[in-house]
């Protein structure tokens, strides 16, 4: 799914790079919208195959009934994750492609560093189970999501002579 998810984001980011050379920036949020339907289209099957059916998918990994079982209710969470990994990605790229590295780089350690402190909350100091760690993903999507989200909303990056 990770794949997947990651091809079309990044053909997201070469097309947005591709719009606004060729000076049709009013394309651009058009473009990212249509990505994230089409990846919502190939992915979600999976995810929500992979949630109805999780020991079919961990019968892959492990002939083990106790793991499998036990790795059921992190396979619940990746599989949501999805929800908000899709957009995020596709507009994380979508905000390369616009060619400011340094605003992309900025919005991704804001990120990183909100990451590692809720997984070092979760793990080192509630030491909840590793379903609950695997939240992060969450937290990381829906950070990266909203900070790109209103950096190609505010539309300054338009504006940016590379």
């Amino acid at each position: 799914m990770f794949m997947v998810m990651m091809a079309f984001a990044s053909t997201c980011g070469s097309l947005v790079s591709n719009l606004i050379g060729a000076g049709n920036i009013n394309c651009v949020p058009g473009t990212i919208r249509q990505h994230i339907r089409i990846a919502y289209a190939f992915v979600l099957p999976f995810a929500i195959f992979f949630a109805l059916f999780p020991k079919l998918i961990l019968s892959v990994y492990t002939d083990m009934p106790e793991l499998q079982e036990a790795a059921v209710p992190s396979l619940w969470v990746l599989c949501s994750a999805y929800l908000f990994l899709v957009p995020a990605n596709v507009y994380f790229q979508s905000v390369s492609g616009t060619g400011n590295t340094r605003t992309a780089l900025a919005l991704e350690m804001i990120t990183l560093v909100v990451y590692t402190c809720y997984i070092t909350y979760i793990v080192a100091y509630l030491k909840l189970d590793v379903a609950f760690a695997w939240t992060s993903e969450i937290v990381y999507s829906i950070g990266i999501l909203v900070l790109c989200y209103f950096y190609m909303k505010k539309g300054t990056w338009s504006l940016k002579k590379i």
